[in-house]
């Protein structure tokens, strides 16, 4: 393993620690770390479990999951999304979306009222 955005590894004094700086809900789930030596190899499994950080707008929903295009055109487009799974944000009242005309910066809602 070497450090990158997902794995911090520190080593010393006969110490080695692994950290997994930014996991998600969805990262949830049984890990198992194997060393290999010249002694031999050794492994531990271990179930992590990921909680809830604090929101980062107090009150305010999370952000959809999963999203994705599913077909799109001149006319209409297609979009599909699962909701936040966190439990420290507040409900979900309805979704607006949101459109830019290609080759500008100018963005509308579709919808007046949220879905």
């Amino acid at each position: 393993l070497f450090d990158s955005k997902w794995v911090k590894i520190e080593t010393g004094r006969g110490i080695s620690t692994l950290t997994l700086p930014n996991l998600f809900k969805d990262d949830e789930g049984l890990y198992t770390l194997r060393m290999v030596t010249k002694g031999g190899t050794a492994g531990h499994s271990a179930f992590v479990s990921v909680s809830d950080g604090p929101p980062p707008v107090p009150n305010a929903p999370g952000a959809p999951m999963d999203v994705m295009i599913h077909d799109a055109n001149r006319d209409y487009v297609i979009v599909s999304w699962k909701p936040p799974n966190t439990t420290t944000e507040g409900p979900i009242l309805g979704y607006f979306v949101d459109k830019c005309e290609v080759g500008t910066d100018n963005w509308t809602q579709c919808k007046i009222t949220p879905q």
